[in-house]
């Protein structure tokens, strides 16, 4: 008796065991189901999400449209002046709507220039635009005693140097560095990054020279044009400065490219924090690729 009562409840613990296992796989399996449904919304409200989006710019890509009071402008630049360091850029528009009396101007930086009658509903000019302009172009429609203006949102006049320059991206050393005895010696090499590519005149970096400073006095500078080139822009650098725990130590490439302008890029800085040796820090200063005109005024204070 006592043996058919213990056969009966290991059945039933077994047949709970098993119920229990498959409650864990059909609540596994719902999980998954769950987690399934629960993508899928997401990625439809994504979708759904993305399409209003999309109608919305649509919508108001066709209100400015619209709205505009231009039918059709291109733009065209020319090669760069190096004496006046300006790009030409030929402007063709056509206004929506021109009467006998309708006239066209561009405005720049408060400065306008008019635009001539070239075709039944075309007017054109070519304006002399400053390689380190910043400023948008408007234009200025005048007919019937009015005046109407809009930004010329297709005519690309801002940033033009980074498209007629050769660029120093990054500039870094490598290598050991390290101060005794009074010396700060570095051994390794500058490694420098240029854009010269896909550049309007294809323009290039003429001279290249390193220039080191302590506490912003320029105390040695050497010509590295030659080395840059062979190179492939790695200047192997081994040299040492004295200097005073408490001194701040930088090293700047200065790049003059064809155009005249001035590139300089600080590549490694050494400063120290208290007067202790061993507190020296090195701190790496990236102010990117600062320009200057051929006199040697910063183009962007």
């Amino acid at each position: 008796m006592e043996s058919k009562r213990s056969k009966l409840l290991i059945a039933v613990i077994v047949l709970l065991i098993a119920g229990l296992i498959a409650s864990i796989v059909m609540i596994y399996n719902l999980t998954e189901k769950v987690e399934n449904l629960h993508l899928s919304f997401s990625n439809q409200l994504n979708s759904v999400n993305s399409n209003i989006n999309s109608i919305y710019s649509n919508v108001d890509e066709s209100l400015k449209k619209q709205a505009s009071i231009i039918s059709n402008a291109e733009e065209n630049k020319g090669n760069l002046d190096e004496k006046t360091l300006t790009v030409p850029v030929s402007l063709k528009i056509a206004p929506k709507s021109v009467a006998d009396d309708t006239k066209l101007s561009v405005e720049i930086n408060g400065k306008a220039f008019p635009l001539s009658k070239t075709g039944e509903a075309e007017f054109s000019t070519t304006i002399n635009v400053p390689l380190f302009n910043t400023e948008y172009a408007y234009l200025l429609v005048q007919s019937g005693g009015e005046t109407k203006t809009e930004l010329l949102e297709d005519v690309y006049i801002t940033d033009m140097w980074y498209s007629y320059l050769p660029m120093i991206n990054n500039a870094d050393f490598t290598g050991s560095n390290g101060y005794t005895n009074g010396s700060y010696t570095l051994n390794g090499k500058i490694h420098i990054d240029c854009d010269e590519s896909a550049k309007m005149d294809m323009r290039i970096f003429e001279k290249l020279t390193l220039e080191a400073f302590i506490n912003g006095k320029k105390v040695w500078e050497q010509d590295e044009t030659d080395a840059f080139n062979k190179a492939n822009g790695e200047i192997p650098l081994t040299k040492g400065f004295e200097m005073k725990p408490e001194d701040t130590f930088t090293i700047d490439v200065v790049a003059v490219d064809d155009a005249g302008i001035i590139h300089r890029y600080t590549a490694h800085s050494k400063s120290a924090e208290g007067s202790q040796l061993d507190e020296m820090i090195e701190s790496v200063v990236y102010a990117g690729d600062i320009l200057y005109y051929p006199d040697g005024r910063q183009v962007f204070e």
